[in-house]
């Protein structure tokens, strides 16, 4: 369900390097996302999910193994938190952490 959208582009002389996105809104609440480039055969695939009015979380995982998940809450009109993890899946001991509070 949903709309949706799919991209491609050849680049170089050759047309050698292809890429493609993919895009979706499954429902108000849930959309995915996906990219392919053949140069290197790399890859990513996420997704955006909205919990309630006021907060959402995103996950995102590439093909070299990197995994993204986010969290982002508005607090009040002009106060928004956020949360962030970046993990490397092949080595668990690389990883970052992030919190901003953004105030307008």
């Amino acid at each position: 369900g949903g709309n949706f959208a799919v991209t491609a582009v050849a680049n170089g002389l050759k047309g050698d390097d292809v890429s493609a996105t993919y895009t979706q809104t499954v429902s108000d609440d849930l959309d995915v996302a996906g990219s392919f480039s053949s140069d290197g055969n790399k890859f990513s695939v996420g997704a955006n999910y909205k919990l309630d009015g006021d907060a959402a979380v995103k996950g995102k995982i590439n093909s070299d193994g990197i995994l993204n998940v986010g969290y982002q809450r508005q607090l009040t009109k002009g106060a928004t938190l956020n949360a962030g993890l970046e993990v490397d899946t092949n080595n668990l001991d690389n990883r970052k952490v992030g919190v901003s509070l953004a105030v307008k």
